[in-house]
């Protein structure tokens, strides 16, 4: 099959989940109001004020809407949220740029409220800025580069100075510098290299095990990265987001290539992505919004923005879905 097909074939499977269109392509025009997000849930966003904000989606109003939750204040010890992600049960991960510690707020924690809970010491081998992400029964992952590189994998409901419960680790892992990390909906761990490239774990991986699978690009493949709930993968391949199949392999090209336009920033840098079946959420560093890409129009112009007072977003840092 062509390029040109598998790209036709994913755009339309996508429109049938959404089923709206977005705005016009393009660099220019206004955003009309939209409601942001066809999956009822939560969109998580750490903010560098510090705080961790909680939306409710959808948004019908499109973007300037008041957190259902935030955490913020002394209690909270945050003070440079670098990534977040959650559990099934609403319990909310933070990791810190200053810091070598992963934060634990309880489900429907806001206001200046601490921790219920933090993972970190010399023996969890945890970075400051570290990426992470949460399996469906809650286990913390975190890829590393302290004491080599790995990806560190530890018990649902650990804290403190312990060791992880498992590691994948050793030259057979092909790891270099692991430095963004995703989870399939089977549980496999994908996680990109600062070198460029994207190394896929089987699921339950441990030890000096070899990938399941490695993804190539036609440019260097930098974080962050996505995975939605078909097991599509999303990565930004210099300045163009890039889209994998499920099982793509070495040899897979890219199903979707998509020049994100953000409305004016100039030379934006996306630090963060998070998907759902109807929207791309993207972070770009030192913007004041989070933008909203329908999935069935990433090539052009956001569907919406999430910012304005009411949102109460400085510079958003972090976000999942």
């Amino acid at each position: 099959m062509s390029a040109q097909m598998r790209r036709a074939r994913f755009l339309a499977g996508i429109a049938a989940v959404t089923g709206a269109a977005a705005c016009g392509s393009g660099n220019g025009g206004s955003l009309p109001t939209p409601t942001i997000g066809g999956v009822p849930g939560t969109l998580y966003v750490a903010d560098s004020t510090p705080a961790v904000l909680a939306f409710t989606l959808p948004m019908l109003q499109g973007g300037n809407e008041p957190p259902a939750a935030r955490i913020a204040g002394p209690n909270d010890t945050l003070t440079g949220p670098y990534a977040i992600a959650h559990d099934g049960a609403g319990n909310v991960y933070v990791s810190e740029t200053t810091s070598t510690t992963i934060k634990v707020f309880g489900a429907g924690a806001t206001g200046n409220v601490a921790p219920k809970g933090t993972l970190g010491g010399v023996n969890t081998r945890i970075p400051a800025a570290a990426p992470l992400a949460v399996d469906a029964a809650g286990d913390v992952l975190i890829p590393t580069t302290l004491g080599g590189p790995a990806i560190l994998r530890f018990a649902a409901g650990a804290t403190g100075n312990v060791a992880p419960t498992a590691t994948i680790a050793g030259p057979a892992t092909t790891l270099v510098a692991p430095n963004a990390i995703a989870l399939a909906p089977d549980g496999s761990v994908v996680v990109t290299e600062s070198a460029g490239g994207i190394t896929v774990f089987a699921p339950g991986a441990s030890g000096n095990v070899a990938p399941a699978r490695t993804l190539g690009c036609c440019t260097k493949t930098i974080p962050p990265i996505a995975v939605d709930a078909d097991g599509t993968i999303y990565a930004m391949a210099s300045q163009r987001l890039v889209a994998f199949a499920p099982t793509a392999t070495a040899t897979t090209p890219p199903v979707l290539m998509a020049q994100l336009q953000f409305l004016g920033v100039t030379n934006p840098v996306v630090s963060q992505l998070a998907v759902d079946a109807a929207n791309l959420y993207v972070v770009v560093t030192s913007s004041a919004a989070v933008y909203v890409f329908a999935k069935a129009a990433l090539d052009g112009n956001p569907l919406a923005l999430l910012s304005g007072t009411n949102t109460t977003l400085a510079t958003p840092i972090a976000l999942a879905r």
